[in-house]
């Protein structure tokens, strides 16, 4: 991170030496000893804990990284054999990241989001779905930091939060935000942060119609949270499988990795259902909706050469679209009903092979499945 970080100096230092750290945890997942692991990890919670507990500590960011290089040296070389060798190892590999990073200063957060910003738009375009250029030139992503143990609401295991405010602009624009909890930022946050991050840009940023005040979908609404979610956990799995254009996001994530497992569960969270939780309710319903008309693609003569593409090309398609929330749920709902009974089928199946064959647009698929009753 450079200077002008959104998060004060104590945050900075916290965020950044987990961050450093956590990756040469992150490269080394399947040959790391847990021991040297576990141990160099406690003593960098620790001196992030201490960090973190003084604000005016006048300490720059390049020397508290260096000091804790030199600790993590340090207390790999106290530990027996055979963990000092490998301890040894990654103090060294973490030595070799806080020193380049100190000759070349960077926001790894902002990075990363750009590179999830620039995915989300390439996916829209390649797959034929008209997004204003100057609405993803506009939006932003702004990181602030918490101190208390915060997660998600479906996931309290992972320490961070996210949203997107809609901004009022011509054309309109969005502000992506995310609070991180640097006491807290562990491998299982760190993982799933791609993850949580493409489920803003997918679904929220492109959010059709371009009016000039957007409105926000509710909590509960399936289509927004439950059906574009799944589209945001392909989209992973694209990247992962380096499919489709995976290429600015592909250096983030490590394939059959952490953030392939982080991805899983974070997905199977948001979809279980809860008592009394209409908004988990929403986002299960849509999510399976999404993944029947999957289903479906995958079996049909003219769309199962790549499904995947057809799911992409109908679903954004429809979130860019100037149809309104109640529409999409209506269709979340169509789908979901139709495709559930083998008997009713064809309702839906019809009309889709008619757009795959090139017969009808994406605009009178939509309404056509709308009519369905």
């Amino acid at each position: 991170m450079t200077d002008d970080s959104c998060l004060p100096p104590h945050a900075l230092k916290a965020v950044l030496g987990k961050w450093l750290w956590l990756q040469v945890l992150r490269l080394r997942l399947s040959s790391v000893d847990k021991n040297a692991a576990d141990f160099l990890d406690s003593y960098v919670r620790v001196q992030v804990a201490v960090a973190l507990s003084d604000p005016d500590n006048g300490e720059t960011v390049n020397a508290f990284l260096t000091r804790l290089a030199d600790g993590v040296k340090d207390q790999a070389g106290q530990l027996p054999e055979p963990t000092r060798t490998e301890a040894l190892q990654l103090a060294a590999e973490f030595a070799e990241l806080v020193a380049a990073f100190c000759a070349s200063p960077c926001d790894p957060l902002e990075r990363l989001a750009s590179a999830v910003a620039q995915t989300s738009a390439d996916f829209y375009n390649v797959y034929g779905v008209k997004v204003p250029a100057e609405l993803w030139d506009r939006t932003s992503c702004a990181f602030s930091f918490l101190s208390g143990e915060v997660g998600l609401s479906f996931a309290l295991y992972i320490h961070l939060t996210a949203s997107t405010a809609f901004k009022s602009g011509n054309p309109p624009f969005a502000e992506v935000q995310l609070q991180i909890v640097p006491l807290f930022l562990d491998m299982p946050t760190m993982a799933v942060l791609p993850r949580v991050m493409l489920h803003e840009y997918i679904a929220h940023v492109p959010q059709g119609p371009y009016s000039a005040s957007r409105i926000h979908p509710d909590p509960a609404d399936a289509f927004a949270e439950g059906w574009m979610d799944y589209l945001a956990h392909r989209v992973h799995r694209n990247v992962l499988e380096r499919r489709g254009p995976f290429q600015p996001l592909a250096g983030y994530l490590i394939p059959q990795g952490a953030h392939e497992e982080a991805a899983e569960a974070f997905f199977k969270a948001r979809c279980a259902r809860r008592d009394a939780d209409a908004a988990a309710a929403a986002r299960c319903d849509g999510a399976d909706a999404a993944r029947q008309l999957h289903d479906l693609l995958r079996g049909l003569p003219e769309t199962k050469a790549d499904p995947d593409a057809y799911l992409f090309t109908f679903s954004f398609g429809l979130n860019a679209s100037a149809r309104d929330h109640i529409d999409r749920q209506i269709l979340v709902a169509v789908v979901r009903r139709n495709l559930s009974l083998a008997s009713r089928t064809k309702a839906v199946s019809d009309p889709l092979r008619q757009w795959a064959a090139g017969t009808i647009s994406l605009e009178r698929l939509v309404e056509v499945l709308l009519a369905i009753r």
